[in-house]
Formats: C-alpha cells, structure tokens, sequence
C-alpha cells in the first residue's frame, strides 16, 4: 500500500464540491485484447452545484439529488446506538440530507452530550467528531506521520479492508494533525467512495467522515477517454458563460478533475469538478477575478 504525502487536503464540504488531488492523467484508455472499442465524441454533461460567484452565467441544475436541503425520513430510526471506534454513542433523530457525492440519505443524530453524529440508511456510521482532546502538554508525544496513518487504518478496517484503497497523509500545521484519507480507485481513476480519518499529532482521533463506502463497483467495462471528457466539459462551461462573456477580458477554465461515482439511480457516471475564472484588465494592469467552481456529471 502506497502512502501519498502532500501538503493540501483538499476535501471541502459545505458547499459539497469535492477537490480531487488525484491527477486526471492517469485515467485508464485502455481496453481488453480482441475487444473493440469505438471512442465517443462527446459525454453527456449535467450541472449539479456551482458555488455562484460569478454574476449572470446561466447555471441549471440538471441532476438535483444532491439538494442538501434538510428534510423527515420516515425510514429513519428515531434512535440509535452505534459503536465508532472505541466508542459507543445513543442518539436520537435530528433530520436527514442527499449530501453530494453520496447515492443515499444521510441521516443525522445527537448524543446526550449534544455531540452530533450521522449514518447512511444501514446504521454504519458516516461521520462523527471528538475534536481535540484534552492532553498533559508537558507529557505529550508526538506521532509521526506514519503513526497517524496507523492510527487511521486501524480505526477504518472496521468499516473497509484498507488494502483495496489508496491512501494519503496530509499535515494541518493550523490544527497540529493530519488528514489521512482512504480512496477507492477504478480502472485507475479516483472514485466518489472514499473516508477521511482526521488524527490529532498525538495520535488520537479528531474527526471522521466517509462517502459511498462500498457503493462503487471492484471493475468496469467502460473505457473512460479523457480528450472526450474534457472537450465535453469545456462546451458545456461554454454554453454556461456565454452570456457574460461579453463582461469580461478573458475567462478560463481549469483542468477537470474526475471521479467514478454511482447515481441514485444505480448508473455509473464521472463526477467532475472544475475551475472557472473571469477577468478584467485595463492595459494589462489591475485585473480583477472573479472564481468559481462548478460541478458536473458525465453520463457514460
């Protein structure tokens, strides 16, 4: 298992646009002996979240499962006990939410010390923060990186067989931790399925949080060919900001970044993210940019 170390995480929720650090060059074009494969022209592109910076772009949201909106699941239980880690927690029922990138409701709970907690609809936990914990300064030790992450994997294996899943450390120098995060790969490319297990440099756990944990398949046959995906995406960021092109100097696009992810209808798509900026210039002096990013799926 290959440990990646970087110095970023970037994994922003909120908003629920995922940043995926995962270079889009290693996507996978390749194809079985004696299989033909004919490469397609262009995806099939849908808008479903935009973080609305950019003033008169002409934004619709196109798959709209991922409202984040708070709502009552009649499924829900209205209590729970489940075990997280060393931990056993009792909560009863707040609310639910489609969060982005998961295929599933969310459901949401407190414990009696107002901590709050979420499942998907099985009861697993998805999310659950301790914070900093309260340590003897002078006796503290520090973990190495290493020992973060081995803290991490042991808490995960509960919930996933760590060997299947790429890892990755990342330093919060803010926070004195590290971001270690458990990513599922098909045909190469980053997947949606992926946990994030926060661990406090004294190697004790700070947060977890996870999306789609056994929800995207071991292996595909679609081939996934890059070009086409891209030029996909840029037509569809072209019909977006048409109507403000005319407001700006320039606008740009970033380098898509995709993942493999199941739909709520069960289908396999790509979930993109990408990077729009526009801007404006007199005489090449004193740009002004506005930024935003825009999410997508690709429909195979």
């Amino acid at each position: 298992m290959k440990i990646i170390s970087k110095i970023w995480f970037p994994v922003v929720l909120g908003l629920s646009v995922l940043c995926i650090w995962k270079c889009v060059d290693t996507v996978l074009q390749k194809q079985k002996p004696g299989v033909i494969v004919v490469q397609v022209e262009t995806y099939p592109v849908l808008e479903c979240d935009y973080s609305d910076s950019i003033t008169g772009a002409d934004h619709k949201i196109e798959y709209s499962y991922w409202t984040n909106n708070e709502y009552i699941d009649s499924g829900a239980e209205e209590s729970i006990h489940a075990i997280i880690g060393q931990d056993a927690v009792n909560g009863i029922y707040l609310h639910s939410e489609n969060q982005m990138p998961n295929n599933y409701s969310t459901h949401f709970y407190q414990d009696p010390q107002n901590i709050i907690f979420a499942t998907d609809p099985q009861g697993t936990p998805v999310f659950y923060f301790w914070g900093q914990q309260e340590t003897d300064v002078q006796t503290l030790d520090i973990c190495t990186e290493q020992q973060c992450v081995t803290v991490a994997q042991e808490f995960i294996s509960s919930y996933i067989d760590v060997e299947k899943y790429e890892v990755s450390a990342v330093q919060n120098t803010d926070r004195d931790s590290y971001d270690i995060t458990f990513t599922k790969l098909l045909n190469g490319l980053p997947t949606t399925e992926y946990a994030v297990v926060t661990v406090n440099n004294d190697g004790t756990l700070y947060s977890y949080a996870s999306f789609m944990l056994g929800r995207l398949p071991d292996s595909t046959h679609h081939v996934f060919y890059l070009d086409s995906a891209i030029a996909s995406v840029y037509g569809k960021l072209d019909s977006i900001y048409e109507p403000v092109k005319v407001s700006y100097t320039s606008i740009s696009y970033g380098t898509p970044e995709f993942r493999y992810t199941v739909l709520d209808n069960g289908e396999l798509a790509v979930y993109c993210v990408v990077d729009v900026t526009c801007e404006n210039s007199t005489d090449g002096k004193n740009t002004v940019a506005i930024s935003e990013k825009v999410a997508l799926i690709l429909e195979l």
